[in-house]
């Protein structure tokens, strides 16, 4: 993967590297460890043309091949549908950022002035925060969610009901032959040999976002399962909500699974406590790393 690096001195900064208007993730280094920022907003739009190094890059290629076939809908909000598929591709190639460019944080462009005011190393102490995931209470009435589940449940009970009708006819048709050659249904399950197939525990997917209790440290984050992963281990996304100003989300992708958290905005109480222990905190091998690759 070629990604842009502004060829600066690495240091641990806060300062904000716009990129140039024409490249939809720029790289830059703070205390070694190496950020992205995207613009989202170019990325989603398939009618926008890539640069040059862009267009060389497999990843942001494969994501705008992927908007390009994908049924998006002719009405209705369909920036938000596109965005909303290209940060699921930016999840599924996560851990190629990580493992291959070493890449620990993709940060939405639009956010990074925002984030550059909650103040780093504001936690001296390893306090430990808790809370949800999810939406923070009470939950905000979507209306375009609303709507498009209501649309996707009236599409499935539509495409349900056709194929019962066609399974219908089908059986109709089938018994009609049978009768005119003098057969029943009845009369042929002896020769029907039935393929047992092993059993299997089919269960729903995943919802992409719903609500777990995480408990957060500096640098650190456990879910209900005790299981602990650090900032520098994985790859943090922070994005701006599809059709939304202010809603933000992270993923937290590591090589075992993704935590997925929803805050209301930058200003959410529990986002600030989330970012000022997991963004800015380093652990000690990190810190000694980082100060190797600082002088």
């Amino acid at each position: 993967m070629t990604i842009r690096v502004d060829r600066q001195p690495q240091r641990h900064t806060t300062g904000i590297d716009d990129g140039g208007p024409d490249v939809v993730a720029s790289s830059r280094h703070e205390c070694g460890c190496q950020v992205l920022s995207l613009d989202l907003e170019r990325l989603a739009d398939p009618h926008r043309e890539l640069s040059g190094a862009d267009r060389i890059d497999p990843i942001w290629t494969a994501i705008r091949r992927t908007l390009r076939i994908f049924p998006s809908p002719r009405h209705g909000n369909r920036r938000a549908v596109l965005s909303g598929i290209a940060r699921q591709e930016i999840e599924r190639h996560g851990l190629e950022l990580l493992e291959k460019e070493g890449v620990v944080r993709i940060v939405d462009r639009r956010l990074e002035r925002i984030l550059s005011r909650i103040p780093a190393d504001s936690v001296l102490t390893d306090e430990v925060v808790e809370f949800e995931t999810g939406w923070s209470a009470p939950r905000r009435h979507d209306g375009h969610a609303s709507s498009a589940r209501s649309m996707l449940r009236l599409g499935r009970a539509a495409l349900l009901g056709i194929a019962f009708v066609i399974v219908a006819l089908a059986l109709t048709r089938i018994e009609s032959m049978l009768t005119t050659a003098g057969l029943t249904f009845a009369a042929m399950l002896p020769f029907i040999r039935l393929k047992r197939r092993p059993g299997r525990n089919i269960s729903r997917p995943t919802p992409v976002f719903g609500s777990e209790r995480v408990r957060v440290g500096r640098g650190w984050i456990e879910t209900g399962s005790g299981r602990r992963r650090r900032s520098e281990e994985v790859l943090t996304t922070v994005m701006r909500e599809s059709d939304s100003c202010d809603r933000v989300e992270v993923r937290i992708i590591g090589s075992s699974r993704v935590i997925r958290m929803r805050f209301d905005s930058v200003d959410d109480p529990r986002f600030v406590s989330f970012w000022e222990r997991w963004a800015a905190y380093r652990s000690e091998a990190g810190s000694r790393r980082i100060v190797g690759s600082c002088n």
